[in-house]
């Protein structure tokens, strides 16, 4: 079955006319040294190709925020796995993320989601910048602001979509794009 699952997930990837240059993919659960080691990695392809400095550092806040993300809201399923994947795309970086999560986290990150695509580019810095003046961090060590840090880093180019699994579970998918003309090397 889980090959059946990486198969399919393979060939949606290469199914998109915008492939690109595909740089990693993670697929299955993962821990806090699965993100650390997955960071360090995506600085070392990035560098390898000749991405400037300024996008990669952006790159590993992304992916860092997206992998804590899946780490927070993961829920275990037996057929659908959490992924991340990084690749190099003539629009610039693109980084995907697919994970399980419950209703009610389904829920929450809709609604934040919705109300960061609805603010105005122009007005999106002063939000940005307001959220975390006024952001407390929970008993849980949590301030919420992973998916507003994502949203405002790729400069609101992100989509989602949620999708029932189950009755009470959802596969979310959120897809970032750090757009920056990129030059792809044919290695």
């Amino acid at each position: 079955m889980e090959n059946s699952k990486i198969n399919e997930l393979l060939g949606d990837i290469t199914a998109n006319e915008n492939v690109g240059k595909q740089l990693l993919m993670l697929y299955g659960q993962i821990n806090q040294e699965v993100i650390i080691s997955t960071i360090k990695l995506t600085e070392r392809k990035l560098i390898l190709e000749k991405v400037p400095g300024n996008l990669i550092t952006k790159t590993k806040i992304i992916c860092t925020e997206m992998l804590q993300n899946i780490l927070k809201h993961q829920t275990k399923h037996a057929t659908h796995l959490p992924n991340f994947i990084i690749r190099l795309t003539d629009e610039g970086l693109s980084i995907v993320s697919t994970n399980v999560v419950t209703e009610a986290d389904k829920n929450h990150i809709s609604s934040q989601l919705d109300i960061f695509s609805r603010i105005n580019k122009e007005d999106f810095r002063d939000f940005y910048m307001e959220s975390f003046k006024g952001a407390s961090i929970t008993t849980s060590g949590n301030a919420g602001l992973g998916l507003l840090d994502i949203v405002y880093r790729s400069k609101q180019s992100v989509r989602y979509k949620m999708e029932q699994i189950s009755s009470d579970l959802f596969s979310f998918h959120l897809d970032v794009t750090i757009s920056h003309p990129i030059v792809l090397s044919a290695n």
